[in-house]
């Protein structure tokens, strides 16, 4: 297998969950945790070694908890949208490890559950390393990348997707993992052809054929959207109150403005801590110094963001 492995995302796909249950063998199939039924959750303590060591000091992640996680229930696999985030988060590290390393750490994570759960688990991570395997292959070779396509190149690249699914994953695993991202991508498609054709009404009605979970979701990202556009265009903070009020309510105003002044009093303390960090760079006793600012100023939840926060400042 090819060690230049991407995580590829369909334009415009969306991680929501779904609410139902489907069999598949031994393998329990969802896109949420049902109400009714609680994972269980144990695993074998994992020994520590020196490449566990670096996958939490690593740039990617440290400072960051997982996304998604391994779940078993009555012993076998919980086969969801969780466990495909599970895997993206650290596929998303490649370039920084290589694929074989970042195996490696899955797999032994993965041998931690009971048994079948976790032949079950390393099973599908070698289907799905397979199937990004021949994403990347695909769009080497074609050229046919999202990026600057036409409707007709992301039609077909969109239908081979769904080809190549049905080759490597049951329909219950391909509804588990997929089956929103489908649906977004076939909504995507179609919008773009009717926009095309400038039939306004049939596009109305293409929004409200969306199932109730994804509208809900388009709506929460528009309005995220439109938020960070009033912040981004409006300098004084009584405007962009008054701009927010008449787009969300007033309670909602109210509430965004307290978060932006939660967010530049953590930039403040950011930079403070940033500076307190280059004034004594030079002393041997750094570390010891660095761990009490951190133990007398921040929470202990917000230590865990703090490497993160100044790499991302940094960055920009």
């Amino acid at each position: 297998m090819k060690t230049s492995i991407v995580v590829v995302v369909l334009l415009l796909s969306a991680t929501v969950a779904g609410f139902y249950w489907l069999p598949q063998g031994d393998l329990v199939i969802s896109q949420s945790d049902p109400l009714s039924s609680q994972p269980d959750d144990y695993r074998e303590p994992i020994a520590a070694t020196p490449m566990h060591a670096r996958i939490n000091q690593s740039a990617t992640f440290r400072g960051a908890s997982p996304d998604g996680r391994l779940q078993v229930l009555n012993g076998a696999l919980m086969v969801n949208r969780d466990l495909k985030r599970w895997m993206d988060f650290y596929l998303s590290s490649v370039g920084e490890f290589s694929i074989e390393e970042i195996t490696e750490f899955m797999e032994a994570e993965m041998r931690t559950l009971p048994a079948p759960a976790d032949q079950q688990a390393l099973d599908l991570l070698n289907k799905y390393l397979a199937y990004l395997d021949d994403i990347s292959r695909y769009d080497e070779v074609s050229g046919r990348k999202i990026n600057g396509a036409d409707l007709a190149g992301l039609t077909a690249r969109m239908e081979w997707l769904e080809d190549l699914r049905r080759v490597y994953f049951a329909d219950a695993t391909i509804a588990a993992f997929f089956g929103d991202d489908e649906a977004l991508d076939r909504y995507s498609l179609e919008r773009m052809r009717l926009a095309q054709s400038g039939d306004t009404e049939a596009m109305q009605q293409l929004e409200k054929e969306l199932p109730l979970h994804l509208r809900v979701a388009r709506e929460k990202a528009r309005a995220i959207e439109t938020s960070q556009s009033l912040r981004d265009s409006i300098d004084d903070p009584e405007a962009l109150w008054q701009a927010r009020k008449e787009q969300f309510g007033e309670a909602a105003a109210d509430r965004l403005a307290i978060l932006d002044a939660e967010r530049q009093q953590w930039q403040v303390r950011l930079a403070d801590y940033r500076a307190f960090l280059e004034r004594n760079a030079d002393r041997g006793n750094i570390q010891a110094l660095a761990e009490a600012y951190r133990i007398k100023n921040f929470s202990s939840l917000e230590q865990k963001r703090l490497d993160a926060a100044l790499q991302a400042s940094s960055d920009m």
